[in-house]
């Protein structure tokens, strides 16, 4: 009777053991989840932000706004340099490399 008491304290053992196992391997599985998860979402963010910026960059609109952006610039140097200033004086503005080609 001893003997079979004693197996079944070891027996009791062996199942808390195994059941704080279990629970440890529970939360690790729970960690693996939110860091796929974490890992995913921020692959769609960077994915949409890739798109969103290509996008930008290939709209035909944008580019074409840009461009008149930059031929209103040069319009408006040149009519300033009727206003006193040299040409020398405007070749050495930050944006003179866009108006001299």
């Amino acid at each position: 009777v001893l003997r079979v008491h004693a197996e079944l304290l070891e027996l009791g053992v062996d199942h808390l053991e195994l059941g704080l196992l279990v629970q440890r391997l529970a939360q690790d599985g729970l960690q693996l989840v939110q860091l796929v998860s974490v890992q995913g979402v921020d692959h769609l963010l960077d994915l949409l932000f890739k798109v969103g910026f290509n996008e930008v960059i290939h709209d035909p609109g944008l580019l074409l706004w840009g461009q008149l952006y930059l031929i209103s610039r040069v319009v408006a140097g040149q009519s300033s340099l009727g206003q006193g200033h040299t040409s020398s004086q405007y070749n050495n503005t930050p944006h003179s490399s866009i108006l001299v080609l």
